[in-house]
């Protein structure tokens, strides 16, 4: 999925304001990156770039998915 495409499903609503859907939808993506569910690529200004690519989901968390690595 892309940034833009995430975007969308909320800016649909009527009462959506773009800014503050922006500033919550990076600092959410951002918050899954740092806990390993999602990667992503971003520019110097920190906008999302690339396809984001979902590595792990409240099923498959991302620690039961680095226990499965072997070393």
């Amino acid at each position: 999925m892309t940034y833009r495409r995430a975007a969308t499903l909320f800016l649909i609503s009527p009462s959506a304001r773009p800014r503050d859907v922006y500033r919550a939808l990076s600092g959410y993506l951002e918050r899954l990156r740092q806990t390993g569910f999602v990667e992503y690529g971003s520019d110097a200004l920190g906008q999302i770039r690339t396809e984001i690519r979902v590595l792990a989901d409240t099923k498959h968390s991302p620690e039961a998915r680095s226990a499965g690595k072997s070393g």
